[in-house]
């Protein structure tokens, strides 16, 4: 087998294995102040009713649950960062803390606008925006991670990563 497949191969396997750990542990975990924190700060920017981590849009109840706090796109983020060998592990250790910040801190208005869509638009629309916002978000911050990794790293060639 080419070295290069070997390479990707690792990648693939240490990637799925932290995903899956992560997610596992972020489904698993009790992040309902959280999840309350919030649906109040959202819901109340937008003048909606919330009860716990539930808002009401119309009568219709959104929950904000463990996978609504961001903490899976950081995931993702955790799982490309660490699946490669380079840059050196405090490199990492950085670029990952300050993009799951920024995960974290563009996740509240990704939050709103999905509630705002559905305040205007219907629990449907809601739900289409709500997809397409979590995969750009998150295409975004691999983006983003990748322009830093190069800058910071000078890495020239993504191959160099693996």
């Amino acid at each position: 087998m080419e070295e290069r497949w070997k390479k990707a191969g690792r990648f693939l396997v240490f990637f799925f294995a932290i995903f899956f750990g992560l997610s596992a542990l972020i489904s698993w975990m009790d992040l309902s102040a959280l999840e309350g924190y919030l649906a109040a700060f959202s819901g109340g920017v937008l003048g909606l009713p919330v009860s716990g981590n539930i808002v009401s849009v119309n009568g219709y109840p959104f929950a904000i649950t463990n996978e609504c706090t961001g903490l899976v796109s950081a995931a993702v983020l955790c799982a490309v960062v660490f699946s490669l060998r380079k840059p050196d592990f405090k490199t990492k250790t950085v670029l990952f803390l300050i993009g799951a910040l920024v995960l974290f801190l563009l996740n509240i208005p990704r939050v709103m606008l999905v509630l705002y869509s559905a305040q205007i638009a219907g629990a449907e629309a809601a739900e289409v925006v709500h997809v397409a916002t979590w995969f750009s978000t998150t295409l975004l911050i691999l983006g983003l991670w990748i322009w830093t990794t190069r800058l910071v790293g000078k890495i020239r060639d993504f191959s160099e990563l693996l």
